[in-house]
């Protein structure tokens, strides 16, 4: 369990809180729709998340959002949270186009304020809707290379 993978340069973390049953949901989404090979996924709790995420001014102990922090080490690295992270992933998902899930990320047009009034919502009733787990799930023995916090 203690053995890490080495994050290379370019590849895309997603910063998920990993008590949350949608966010591990999320996780699974990702996984099973072609964007496990995209990403790399860190729990919010891991002392991972939280010297990477200081790298960019924003805190570990923020688990009402999801991070996406995009193009590691490299100049055009971004920290992108809220909904900009869910349309992020979602464009990097290989979704059939009559997926509802696809045609969400037609409304990333919206403004950002507006987007992510939405998402603080989901965030603030997620644990009445989809549960807590006590501690973070370990993932399965064929993903579990994707995980950076193991």
């Amino acid at each position: 369990m203690s053995q890490q993978i080495k994050i290379k340069s370019g590849d895309n973390i997603i910063f998920y809180d990993g008590v949350c049953g949608l966010c591990n949901a999320l996780v699974q989404f990702v996984l099973k729709h072609g964007g496990g090979l995209r990403f790399l996924f860190c729990s919010l709790q891991s002392d991972i998340a939280a010297r990477l995420l200081a790298k960019y001014s924003a805190s570990n102990t923020n688990l009402d959002t999801v991070f996406v922090l995009t193009n590691y080490d490299l100049p055009t690295s971004k920290l992108l949270e809220k909904a900009q992270a869910v349309f992020f992933i979602l464009k990097h998902c290989e979704l059939p186009w009559y997926s509802p899930w696809a045609w969400l990320v037609s409304l990333s047009f919206l403004p950002e304020f507006l987007l992510n009034f939405g998402y603080d919502f989901i965030a603030s009733i997620r644990y009445k809707v989809f549960g807590q787990y006590e501690s973070c799930l370990i993932p399965d023995k064929v993903v579990r290379d994707r995980f950076i916090d193991q």
